[in-house]
């Protein structure tokens, strides 16, 4: 089941692991509005909204390398319907984009 996190607004975000020292940072996840980790894969991936507005929103999706976690993926997600703006869908459509590193 997924783990989520929602504060209020668009806020910076850190995922840190427990370390023999105390803890270090695992990444930085930037500005999001939640971020939601999936357990369903061998290591959790990671799953940062962050909103443009209150219909759209973009998702970034970090996976782990071997190493480290690394952005992998960006999508666009919105709930306004393409052929009638003023019309609120119940599922996004949600669209692939260019990620910039």
């Amino acid at each position: 089941m997924p783990v989520s996190v929602q504060p209020t607004g668009n806020c910076p975000h850190w995922i840190f692991r427990k370390t023999d020292g105390g803890w270090a940072e695992e990444i930085g996840l930037g500005s999001a509005q939640s971020v939601t980790i999936e357990k369903d894969t061998t290591e959790p991936e990671i799953v940062a909204q962050q909103h443009g507005s209150a219909f759209d929103s973009d998702l970034r999706v970090y996976q782990f390398d071997g190493a480290r976690y690394r952005l992998t993926k960006c999508m666009d997600q919105s709930y306004r319907d393409p052929n009638d703006f003023d019309r609120v869908l119940d599922k996004p459509i949600i669209t692939d984009i260019y990620c910039q590193p």
